[in-house]
Formats: C-alpha cells, sequence, structure tokens
C-alpha cells in the first residue's frame, strides 16, 4: 500500500468551542486551524498504538514459528484461505489482518497504519476507529473469500483492507467535510486522496496482491464515512446534544473482542509451533486395511479412503501449505492366506515394476534406489526430485498381507526437526487387534 502523508496544522491553543464555519477570513481559518490542531492533539490514539504492537508481535510469531515467507506458518496462524472460510473456519476472516508476508509487506503496512490511523483516531475517537478499522477489514476479507475465483488467489493475508477502509474515509472527509475540518486540511485531503487512491490502485493490480481484499475495505470505508454512520467527534454537534457513547464504545468492543478471538483461536487451531517442535508422533488406523501405524502429529489428522478394488488411500498433511505431504496405498494381497515366502516372491516379482513407477510424473532421481529390510519385511526406497523442486522418497513394500506404497512430498526448504525418516515410519506398522480396534492416541509429553 502507498501513501503520500499530508500536511500538519500548525499548533497553538485558540479558545473556540464552535464547528468551523463556512467561507471564513483569512485570520478566522488560521484561527480555525490552530484550534482544530489543539483538539486533535489532546486525543490519545491508543487504539492505533495497540494495533501496531499487534501486529508487530504477531509478525515476531511468525518469524519464530517458521517465516513470515512460509505458506505453512501463515496459513496455520489464520491466513485467509476461502475455501476453508467458507466451509466455516470463521476465524480467518479477521486474523488475517494481523498477518504480512515478508518484511516489506509487514514495514509499508505499519507504516500506513501509523499514517492514517494516528489523525483518523484522533479525529473520530478511539471506539469509532477501531469499528472502522475492523469492519473495513472485515469487508476485505469477505470479498476476497465471495470472488476468489476472480481474483484466482488461494491465501491472502494482510492489513490492506483495513487500511483501504482508512484511505477512503480520508478521501471522503476530503470531499465531504461536513464542516468539520480546516479549509487548508480539506483542501491537502482531496489533492492527496486522488493521489494515494490512484497510487494503489496501480499496486493492487500486481500479480500477487489481492485487489478483492483492497476494493472491499474501500467501499466499506466509504459508506461508513460516506453515509455520516461514522463522523469526526472533535468539535460540538450543531444541535448541542452530546456525542453517543454507548453505541460506539459497545461496536468497539465488539470489535476488539472479535480481533482477539480470532487470532487466538487461529493459533489454538493452526498449532503453528509444531513447525518448530521436535516430531510427536501418534498410532493411527488407516482405514478399513486392518493395520495402524505411528504418523507426525504435524501432518494433521489423516485422511483415508476405501476403493473399488479394496486398497486403501491414506493422506495426510496440508496440499495448501506445500510443506509435506504422506500418501499411502494399501492393498491387501489376492489371497488373505497367502504365506510369507509367497509375499517376498511376490516383492521380488514386482521390484523392476516399483522402479520404473516412481519416474512416471518426470520425477528425476537424486540418488540409486536402495533394498531395505523393515521389520522383517523387504522393501524399496527410492530417493526422487518433482519438476516443482520438491523432494519425493518412496518406499514400496509388502508386509501383514498387504503390498503398500508410501510416498513422502518435502519442501525443499523443510526445517531439519520435521525430517521423516521414511523407513521407521514404516517400521512402525502393525496388525490390528481384531477385538479392538486401534484408535487415535494422544501424544504424550
Amino acid at each position: 500500500m502507498v501513501l503520500i502523508s499530508q500536511e500538519g496544522v500548525p499548533a497553538g491553543t485558540v479558545p473556540r468551542a464552535d464547528p468551523i464555519a463556512s467561507s471564513p477570513s483569512p485570520d478566522e481559518e488560521q484561527a480555525q486551524a490552530i484550534t482544530f490542531d489543539s483538539r486533535l492533539q489532546r486525543r490519545r490514539p491508543v487504539v492505533t498504538w495497540g494495533l501496531l504492537a499487534l501486529i508487530v508481535g504477531t509478525f515476531g510469531l511468525e518469524q519464530y514459528y517458521g517465516g513470515s515467507s512460509s505458506d505453512a506458518t501463515l496459513i496455520r496462524m489464520g491466513a485467509e484461505v476461502p475455501a476453508r472460510i467458507l466451509s466455516g473456519e470463521w476465524w480467518r476472516l479477521l486474523a488475517p489482518m494481523f498477518l504480512h508476508s515478508g518484511w516489506p509487506h509487514f514495514l509499508m503496512n505499519s507504516f500506513v497504519l501509523v499514517s492514517l490511523g494516528l489523525f483518523l483516531e484522533r479525529l473520530f475517537g478511539s471506539a469509532r476507529f477501531l469499528v472502522l478499522y475492523v469492519v473495513s477489514g472485515l469487508f476485505g476479507c469477505l470479498f476476497g473469500t465471495l470472488f476468489a475465483k476472480l481474483s484466482g488467489h488461494s491465501l491472502s493475508v494482510g492489513a490492506s483492507g483495513a487500511l483501504f477502509g482508512l484511505l477512503s474515509a480520508t478521501a471522503v472527509l476530503g470531499f465531504r467535510p461536513r464542516g468539520q475540518l480546516p479549509a487548508r486540511l480539506v483542501a491537502d485531503l482531496k489533492r492527496n486522496a486522488v493521489i494515494n487512491l490512484g497510487l494503489n490502485l496501480l499496486v493492487s493490480l500486481r500479480p500477487g496482491i489481492d485487489y478483492l481484499a483492497h476494493l472491499g475495505g474501500a467501499l466499506a470505508g466509504l459508506l461508513i464515512v460516506g453515509l455520516g454512520v461514522i463522523t469526526p467527534t472533535i468539535w460540538p454537534r450543531e444541535d448541542g446534544r452530546p456525542y453517543a457513547r454507548l453505541l460506539p464504545a459497545l461496536g468497539a468492543a465488539i470489535a476488539g473482542l472479535s480481533l482477539m478471538a480470532s487470532l487466538g483461536t487461529a493459533i489454538f487451531h493452526g498449532q503453528p509451533w509444531l513447525l518448530r517442535s521436535p516430531l510427536a508422533f501418534v498410532r493411527t488406523s488407516l482405514g478399513d486395511s486392518g493395520l495402524s501405524i505411528e504418523l507426525p502429529t504435524v501432518l494433521g489428522p489423516p485422511r483415508s479412503q476405501r476403493r473399488s478394488d479394496g486398497a486403501t488411500d491414506v493422506s495426510a498433511g496440508d496440499p495448501l501449505e506445500r510443506l509435506m505431504e504422506l500418501a499411502m496405498v494399501v492393498q491387501p494381497m489376492p489371497s488373505v492366506g497367502a504365506s510369507r515366502e509367497e509375499q517376498l516372491a511376490i516383492f521380488e516379482d514386482n521390484a523392476s515394476h516399483y522402479r520404473s513407477v516412481a519416474l512416471e510424473r518426470g520425477a528425476e532421481r537424486s540418488a540409486e534406489p536402495k533394498q531395505l529390510d523393515i521389520d522383517g519385511w523387504p522393501a524399496l526406497q527410492q530417493f526422487l526430485r518433482l519438476p516443482d523442486g520438491r523432494r519425493l522418497t518412496r518406499i514400496d513394500m509388502v508386509a501383514h498381507r498387504h503390498q503398500i506404497v508410501v510416498e513422502l512430498r518435502e519442501h525443499r526448504s523443510l526445517p531439519q526437526n520435521l525430517a521423516i525418516n521414511l523407513a521407521a515410519l514404516l517400521g512402525t506398522l502393525r496388525v490390528e487387534s481384531p477385538l479392538r480396534p486401534a484408535a487415535l492416541e494422544k501424544p504424550h509429553g
């Protein structure tokens, strides 16, 4: 987001309690500006500094949990993912306002928040400002979610929707000040609004920018301030009545609690600390195969599906995170009573097929295939590199009257603490008790 700063008005104090008059003389205009600035500076912009502190703190957590450019970190901390919002993950409508992808994004939005927020919070009052900020950010996420097919994005973060709401609110004040702003400031706001909106429109059209979030936030600010739902509170009302306090305070409380609840729920649900912790494992049933295995908790709950040929497909890991994904096919032997020798013979007969099938997707070998013994069962391990740069480890084996294929895809920059020894993982394969199917257990420690 780009911002052209507006000129400040000179400081000073001149006693005046009336709203700014129309067509003032030069002396009256100067007095109005001085009084306006004096009233403005007496207000403390606690919400702006509080929001900045939360953005800075959240950015620090991003860096700690894997980096602000990591999709896995952003998703686990509440990034806007349209498909998941539509499936019920409501916290992703507000939590993205705290998240930023990379240092330039973080620094630019922090600068804009301070530049616009300090002025608008003093002008509207803290409660009204917080409502404007949160509603604008909410509209930005809603637009980005409902019309995601237009922009083609599947992941979005940033406070830009809320900031575009502040930008359009500032523009409205320039073109419709309602007698609340000094003439010189109105002229500055009007001029800067045209420049800022033009520059930010160009920025919004760049590849990778969620322009729909910008549009949604801008429309929210335009409507809220343009329709007079939120107006400046620097001067007393013309009818002499006091400004409402209860309703703005209630709205601010709801907005603030919603923000904090969204971020807290996102982090609790996503468990980003697993990206930094040593791997923990949980014994998991492999669908209807009658087998169970210990899987890393960082992959999340596995998904299983029974195929028409009797095989069971099992997958774990988030494709959007592009961190690591595990896929298994568990195929029962044709003969349930196959002896161990017959199972070993089936493996030997299929060894050449195992070597060739792994290369069918354009993968390249990064090491020669290796024959292993996994808990007394034969297996062939292959290390490959996919066209998108990810590492692929594949193991074909027979065990417990099943043919088993396991593939592990890993991002090339996978942290060392998340590295999985696929052969050791397959060494945890067990036949479940026929009396008590294996259940998902909680990891210890």
